[in-house]
């Protein structure tokens, strides 16, 4: 996998999801991952995951800055095993389907919204 493969799909996920959150991209990146920032990264680790088929690891050192990868883990973990039922979780997934339509539209500028599939 390289980075530049794959650069303005990455740029473009994160920007939304800076969006979503009204954090900016710096805060993203490099702030201390707490609340909203946290969940922010998480909701970029899963896009990317889902949606670019990036590993764990790439997420991690090239798009997060981070050298250990297991936060990336935790945070695709935490999203398979999402409970509609929680407030919570059910807004996370609405905010990842939000995202996800976005970059559906942006790599394919000329189609028709589409139901996004479920993780």
């Amino acid at each position: 996998e390289d980075v530049h493969d794959v650069q303005n799909e990455i740029e473009f996920i994160i920007a939304e999801t800076c969006k979503v959150y009204a954090i900016s991209r710096r805060t993203l990146i490099y702030s201390c991952a707490r609340g909203p920032i946290k969940e922010a990264r998480k909701l970029v680790a899963c896009v990317l995951h889902y949606n670019l088929n990036l590993t764990h690891r790439f997420i991690a050192w090239n798009v997060l800055k981070s050298k250990a990868h297991n936060g990336i883990s935790k945070s695709i973990r935490e999203f398979k095993n999402l409970n509609d039922k929680v407030k919570i979780d059910r807004e996370f997934r609405e905010k990842y389907e939000l995202v996800q339509q976005k970059l559906v539209l942006f790599l394919n500028p000329n189609s028709l919204p589409v139901e996004p599939p479920q993780a």
